[in-house]
């Protein structure tokens, strides 16, 4: 062992002398970087250093400073054994060196602004400054918090100031269903929507003309429209009660509950009117109903993505959304050429009102009005992205970003400043409403259609 240290010894001096040699006669920048090659391989000493000596060397295994806290040390400590390395003085002397190297290492990258990793791993090597949980979590087990007081990932709608959970548990998260803020109405718009769907479906079509004049396969295919809706609303409450939830993969997987349930409403919605439309040509009407349930379920797979939750994908979330309902539009153009012009015209005009309904709803939920003409804080005017976070980071402002207070001006608290939309009347609570009454105004359309055909 000593004569394997005596070793590591000698080639760290190597590498010692080869970092610190002097090469100021040269006028270029890059004759005093060290190569990519002596980066990599540093980087492999400290990183394999660090793997196989964790908690004697852990100062090396540290590339981003203040990254790792004290609760982090400690869980360290708590799950791997306390290792004491070999006595020798090639061991303590080769643990200096390491330090020392460390350090000239270190004052290269400042000196040259060299990136040692790709923005994906430095990203990686953030995440315990961004995903500060427990000083979110303390606060957030006694009360709201503030945008700003949420981790990096937890941050959406930058409009929406105040009135955020952040809860440790499922049951806490659960609990806060009937609790006020700024998810409430989100909630219970969709909840008390999901309530309706059910009654309409169990007591009043059941009860209607066109129930006893329709066939089974009529039934079957309304019903799986209500059940559609049904879902779509309770998928949405299931989001909104647990996008507060403090694990972050559990947090995305919940958002993907609501993007399916949007996905299999949409597709459901068109599978009634090609059911009706292209009543008599079955071939037709069983191969449009097969390639709009294809196309559904690719959708949902799509909607699953990582990206696909990003508020920077937001425009492409509304894009994919109104492609997949513009597909209706294929039966529509197949029983002009069928039907006739005025007959199809005729039979689908009943559908305007739920697509005016669903449109409105988009372009509040798009444009994120009204919260975006608030004035009684400042809004950042920084946007959230992963780029964002490296820019910070580099700048040295990422510590200080994160600890910000919202900033208040002399309109807060007055009526007009639109205070209110953290909690009430936000573009995302509008969306919830015209998506119930895009809901009540497909079915309605469907009755009529139904009447049309008889």
């Amino acid at each position: 062992m000593d004569t394997f240290l005596e070793t590591m010894e000698d080639k760290l001096d190597y590498l010692e002398r080869y970092i610190m040699t002097d090469s100021y006669d040269s006028t270029t920048k890059n004759s005093v970087l060290p190569s990519p090659q002596l980066l990599e391989t540093w980087t492999a000493i400290r990183n394999s250093m660090a793997k196989n000596h964790e908690k004697g060397l852990h100062p090396l295994s540290q590339l981003v400073e203040g990254a790792e806290d004290q609760s982090k040390d400690t869980t360290t400590a708590a799950v791997i054994p306390s290792f004491n390395p070999p006595i020798s003085p090639h061991y303590s002397r080769i643990l200096d060196r390491l330090q020392q190297l460390d350090a000239k290492l270190d004052a290269f990258e400042e000196s040259y602004s060299i990136m040692p990793k790709n923005p994906q791993e430095t990203l990686k090597d953030l995440r315990s400054l961004l995903y500060n949980y427990e000083k979110a979590m303390v606060a957030g087990s006694h009360r709201l918090l503030h945008f700003y007081e949420l981790p990096f990932q937890w941050r959406e709608n930058k409009f929406i100031v105040f009135g955020y959970r952040f809860s440790k548990s499922h049951t806490a998260a659960f609990k806060s269903i009937v609790e006020v803020h700024n998810e409430t109405a989100n909630i219970w718009s969709h909840l008390l929507g999901a309530v309706l769907m059910i009654y309409l479906a169990l007591f009043h079509y059941p009860s209607t003309q066109v129930y006893a004049l329709t066939s089974t396969a009529d039934h079957f295919v309304t019903f799986i429209f209500f059940a559609a809706a049904t879902k779509c609303l309770l998928f949405s409450v299931i989001w909104h009660t647990y996008a507060n939830i403090s694990t972050l993969h559990l947090r995305q997987k919940f958002a993907c509950f609501d993007y399916t349930g949007i996905t299999v409403l949409i597709i459901a919605s068109i599978i009634t009117t090609e059911h009706i439309a292209l009543r008599d040509f079955p071939v037709l009407r069983w191969g449009y109903v097969i390639f709009s349930f294809l196309t559904g379920v690719a959708g949902v797979a799509f909607s699953w993505s990582p990206q696909f939750d990003k508020p920077g994908f937001r425009p492409v979330r509304i894009l994919f959304f109104i492609s997949l309902a513009a597909l209706g539009a294929t039966a529509f153009i197949t029983s002009c050429f069928k039907k006739g012009l005025f007959y199809s015209f005729d039979l689908y005009s009943p559908l305007l009102a739920s697509f005016v309904w669903y449109l409105t709803g988009v372009v509040f939920y798009g444009s994120l009005i009204p919260e975006r003409w608030r004035s009684d804080v400042v809004i950042d005017e920084l946007k959230i992205c992963d780029e964002t976070i490296l820019e910070l980071d580099r700048s040295g402002k990422l510590e200080e970003y994160l600890d910000k207070e919202p900033e208040k001006t002399k309109h807060y608290g007055k009526f007009l400043s639109l205070w209110w939309v953290d909690y009430i009347f936000s573009s995302h609570n509008i969306w919830h409403m015209f998506v119930v009454m895009g809901i009540l105004g497909h079915y309605y359309a469907t009755l009529r259609m139904f009447k049309t055909i008889l």
